[in-house]
């Protein structure tokens, strides 16, 4: 997986995609992927595909609901970065949301489970590949 912050000369998205990083106390929202999706056991934060026409905000919202039942109080635009895995090319959005404290996760089939880390607590786990560099780069 190539990461770029400048969008390459040679890119042609594919598709666009919102992730999520939803805090609460200092801590991150991870869902881990179910069995049958592609890396499924691993963890990674709420996001998926940007429908066509869909501005990316109100997609980054449709998402998080789709996967939690959560809905933001506040929606900040981190970055938007390019993504190539081998041939193929998408737009990747990256938010940061927060949500009350009384919020409950309601997770959809996608998901098998789901847990609030710190970056020490989800560096234990299996993170979907390159978690941790699109994290750095929004958390330096």
């Amino acid at each position: 997986m190539e990461i770029y912050e400048i969008k390459p000369h040679d890119f042609s998205s594919q598709l666009e995609v919102a992730c999520l990083y939803v805090e609460r106390k200092g801590k991150f929202l991870l869902l881990k992927r179910a069995a049958h999706k592609p890396e499924g056991g691993t963890w990674c934060v709420p996001g998926g595909k940007i429908e066509k026409g869909e501005p990316p905000e109100e997609g980054a919202i449709r998402e998080l609901f789709e996967e939690t039942h959560l809905r933001p109080s506040a929606i900040k635009m981190l970055r938007v970065l390019y993504i190539r895995k081998g041939s193929f090319d998408y737009v990747y959005h990256i938010f940061e949301v927060e949500v009350g404290d009384k919020e409950t996760v309601i997770l959809c089939d996608e998901s098998e489970d789901y847990v609030w880390a710190s970056q020490e607590e989800w560096n234990l786990l299996p993170l979907i590949t390159g978690f941790k560099e699109l994290f750095s780069k929004c958390f330096p």
